[in-house]
């Protein structure tokens, strides 16, 4: 097998420097279709190899870092979360997964922070200059914040007309993206979360948060998760409504 491949390489530099175009590039493709016989030849060695590697210290610590950071952040912004709703501070946080909110959000400020708890509740408390609007946060950094949200028609099923404008613009940008959003509401404290273009849970715990947040952005999931393929199912339905 190595012969070949070393008869492949010069033959192919033979034929460049004879300038035999349509043969060298028969050659090049010859060395394609031996890496793919390789990989089919000894897959079995390949799989050892890669399990190996996935099972080094460094490895792990690499893997167990990007968890971590995931669960920093998420445990800022609850915590972040519930302080704001025992001081009656109203906030809405928009968490971006894998469709760009850019195109659906104006006037937002960019910030690219780290995100604290102290900096969320900063920015939503009363007469500072960004408490207005959401805040927007993309990979793991607080993007932007006094974002304007569409406010589209909501359905009466998936809001009902006793929620204010934040719950509506939080059911509008789930609606139109597979993005995540945390409520609070200054007036009644309550703290929910919508997503799928609903209003899922109102009214929840510190821990019935945490727990939805980690299911979103914590899990490794080996294939897309149910919110995704709902979004997805929805906009075919529209599609073919149009």
């Amino acid at each position: 097998m190595l012969l070949l491949l070393i008869g492949i390489i010069v033959s192919n530099i033979i034929a460049e420097a004879f300038h035999l175009t349509l043969f060298a590039w028969i050659l090049n493709y010859m060395k394609y279709l031996w890496l793919f016989y390789l990989v089919l030849f000894f897959q079995p060695e390949f799989k050892m190899v890669l399990t190996k590697i996935s099972n080094l210290k460094i490895f792990s610590f690499i893997m167990k870092s990007a968890v971590s950071e995931e669960e920093r952040y998420i445990n800022e912004v609850t915590d972040a979360v519930f302080e704001m709703s025992a001081k009656r501070i109203g906030a809405l946080i928009v968490f971006e997964r894998n469709n760009d909110l850019t195109t659906h959000i104006e006037n937002e400020v960019k910030i690219d922070a780290i995100i604290t708890k102290e900096l969320l509740i900063t920015i939503f408390s009363l007469n500072t200059p960004l408490h207005d609007g959401a805040v927007i946060i993309r990979k793991g950094r607080l993007y932007a914040a006094r974002a304007v949200l569409p406010i589209n028609e909501v359905k009466e099923d998936a809001l009902s007309k006793e929620y204010g404008t934040r719950h509506r613009a939080a059911v509008s940008i789930t609606d139109v993206t597979d993005s995540v959003v945390v409520v609070v509401s200054e007036e009644t404290k309550m703290v929910s979360i919508a997503f799928n273009g609903r209003l899922e849970k109102t009214n929840i715990s510190k821990e019935e948060l945490l727990e939805q947040l980690h299911a979103f952005f914590v899990k490794i999931a080996t294939k897309e998760d149910d919110i995704s393929i709902a979004y997805k199912k929805k906009e075919a339905i529209k599609n073919e409504k149009t």
